[in-house]
């Protein structure tokens, strides 16, 4: 019992490792959101939901069921690459748009409650254009 232990222990933070250090394309939409609310969840983050034929691209247990979506680590540099360049209209909560990226860094959020998965912006493959995200 003890040498299961010690093995499971020594094997799950290469797991963690080896996803935290994938690398991917994913196609899907971006969001920069304001309101009051997402900035109490996510911060000042761009945040990115893949499309359903990118959904299997991040690197996560089997196990997680999650909607796959996650937050770029790097928001002044993701906005930069994302054409986001100024702050939404006073009746708008955020910005939006479409892209492929290119991402590496992945860390999936593992543990219980409020999280979200994080990853790091490498490149834009292909960019639509920046439309403001209308309050719900």
């Amino acid at each position: 019992m003890r040498t299961t232990a010690a093995v499971l222990l020594a094997v799950l933070p290469l797991a963690g490792t080896r996803a935290a250090e994938s690398a991917f394309t994913v196609a899907g939409r971006y969001e920069y959101r304001r309101d009051a609310e997402s900035l109490e969840v996510l911060g000042d983050a761009v945040c990115f939901f893949p499309s359903p034929g990118s959904a299997q691209a991040p690197p996560r247990l089997r196990s997680d069921r999650r909607l796959a979506w996650f937050c770029f680590t790097d928001t002044r540099r993701s906005k930069k690459m994302l054409g986001i360049q100024s702050p939404p209209r006073t009746n708008a909560c955020g910005l939006t748009g479409e892209a492929t990226v290119r991402v590496e860094n992945y860390v999936p959020y593992v543990g219980e409650g409020d999280g979200f998965d994080t990853a790091s912006l490498h490149s834009v493959r292909r960019l639509s254009k920046v439309r403001m995200l209308p309050c719900q």
